[in-house]
């Protein structure tokens, strides 16, 4: 949960599976931007973590908070047919 921008010390080691975590973990392969990841890498950083782990708590948050991106494309770029 994120109270004031700010994450729980139980929760950031919950994101840590040999601190505690209890729930199982999935692999992934997934291509983010370089500034995104960057992003969180300085962030983690600054908490004393891995980024990775600030990446999933993000995520959890979110799907806990069924937060919905909002997307706006651009109005110029034309569309590409769909195969």
């Amino acid at each position: 949960m994120v109270a004031s921008g700010l994450w729980s010390r139980e929760l950031l080691l919950e994101s840590i599976p040999e601190q505690g975590g209890h729930e199982l973990m999935r692999q992934i392969t997934i291509r983010l931007d370089t500034s995104a990841v960057n992003y969180f890498k300085e962030m983690a950083a600054e908490l004393g973590m891995p980024y990775q782990n600030l990446i999933n708590l993000f995520l959890r948050d979110c799907a806990m908070q069924k937060r919905r991106p909002v997307i706006q494309w651009p109005q110029d770029e034309p569309k590409r047919p769909v195969r």
